[in-house]
């Protein structure tokens, strides 16, 4: 008599969900016990800070390399970029989909 192998069973069913999981950084994988007013407040003196606050480096760089480089190419779009940057850093830190990522 073979039997199957209730160990693989077991340990199938006590995997954890984050660790079948992968792909792209989900939304509230990194901005875990961030304040959403905090993150859209500092993207507001600064574009791209309530990133960094929420734990998203590249997106973060990626607005403030860019409105820095707009405001002296074509200032008029730097604003689109602010609002994004805010509304992007409140949505994050909430644990919502971000608008871009």
């Amino acid at each position: 008599m073979t039997d199957p192998e209730p160990d693989s069973d077991r340990q199938s069913a006590y995997r954890s969900p984050s660790s079948s999981q992968s792909g792209p950084v989900q939304a509230g994988n990194y901005a875990r016990d961030k304040t959403p007013l905090l993150a859209t407040g500092l993207s507001f003196l600064l574009t791209g800070v309530g990133q960094f606050y929420n734990g998203d480096t590249k997106k973060g760089a990626l607005m403030l390399g860019g409105a820095v480089l707009l405001v002296f190419i074509v200032p008029f779009l730097v604003l689109p970029i602010w609002i994004w940057s805010m509304i992007d850093a409140y949505q994050v830190a909430e644990g919502k989909k971000p608008l871009w990522s």
